[in-house]
């Protein structure tokens, strides 16, 4: 098998169970309310970072004594229909819970987040991801005896993230005066101004915080009219240029919001820089994926990732899920 149907093999494994597996369909089923907005066929390239990403993180702090947490800033219902499709996958909070619970045989248990913070500001959203978190709980205490709990390991917090975000720094402080904590964050906005400047500053005061943030970078011109008020939405390097912000290219002002990223912690932070631009079928750019992470391991292991995902076209996942759905016998009939 060439390397090239190798890739989009592995891609379609990765498709194939959020979409049409036994666990997908059960997690799934478990509610009728379904996000039908934002979602795409390129939107799967930020699932599959989050999943390839959770294991090595887990397995490297674990290791270290660390407790490991995952937030999830917009967290919707934990299901995601495909735009002009029949289609539904499971979405990023499902992903971390499922992919988040990991065998470890040399020491008689499973490696996993200590506990999950699931936000959204819609309760219909909320109430729904509170069936299929159950639905995915059942299914992890199935596979691997591990017994977890809502509201004691799970928590789902409705309303703004932006101030939600308090409880669950408040929280993780505590945790932190007699623990070693780690905290990943999932954070993709529909709009870069749904999340305040502040948010990111009181998110980054945390000791160790790796984050995968989508920039949605199709929405950059319906974010700046909010942003005449920038000190609530703008990074440092970007408020001087409120009066003009118009003017400013758009590589510019995701370069300069990444760096800002970058720049609210003292220790060394590594992100990757360009980020992983994802494109429609007709070639424009959707949103760009950043990562921030302390753990140089992290990043070797990621960048694997990183190359793969960089060399998958949204025409090669639309191929992919018409062979899963049977419009296409095998991948070699796209080449």
């Amino acid at each position: 098998m060439s390397e090239s149907i190798s890739k989009k093999k592995e891609i379609l494994n990765y498709i194939e169970y959020y979409t049409k597996s036994e666990d997908a369909q059960k997690i799934i089923e478990s509610s009728k309310i379904t996000n039908e907005e934002g979602f795409d066929l390129w939107s799967f390239k930020k699932l599959i970072l989050l999943e390839y990403y959770i294991k090595p993180y887990l397995s490297i702090l674990l290791n270290r004594d660390y407790k490991c947490f995952f937030i999830d800033f917009f967290s919707s219902c934990g299901a995601n229909k495909i735009e002009g499709e029949e289609i539904i996958s499971i979405g990023s909070p499902i992903i971390s819970i499922l992919k988040g619970i990991i065998p470890n045989k040399s020491k008689n248990r499973n490696n996993r987040f200590h506990k999950w913070f699931f936000i959204d500001n819609q309760e219909k959203y909320c109430k729904a991801l509170e069936s299929r978190v159950i639905k995915t709980l059942e299914i992890i205490n199935e596979k691997y005896k591990e017994r977890l709990e809502i509201n004691k390991d799970i928590k789902i917090l409705c309303g703004d993230c932006n101030k939600k975000v308090d409880e669950v720094i408040e929280e993780l402080e505590k945790e932190a005066e007699k623990n070693k904590i780690a905290v990943l964050a999932f954070i993709d906005p529909y709009t870069f101004s749904n999340i305040e400047w502040k948010t990111w500053e009181k998110l980054l005061k945390l000791k160790y915080v790796d984050i995968i943030f989508t920039f949605p970078t199709n929405t950059i011109k319906r974010g700046i009219p909010v942003c005449k008020n920038g000190e609530k939405y703008l990074p440092p390097s970007l408020i001087k240029f409120c009066d003009n912000i118009n003017s400013i290219q758009e590589d510019k002002f995701i370069e300069l919001y990444a760096k800002d990223i970058a720049n609210l912690v003292n220790r060394t932070i590594w992100h990757y820089k360009e980020g992983i631009k994802v494109k429609n079928t007709k070639n424009s750019e959707i949103y760009r994926i950043f990562l921030f992470t302390h753990s140089g391991p992290a990043i070797k292991l990621t960048m694997d990732i990183v190359k793969r995902l960089d060399n998958i076209a949204a025409s090669d996942i639309k191929f992919i899920i018409e062979q899963i759905y049977g419009k296409l016998k095998s991948l070699k009939d796209y080449y």
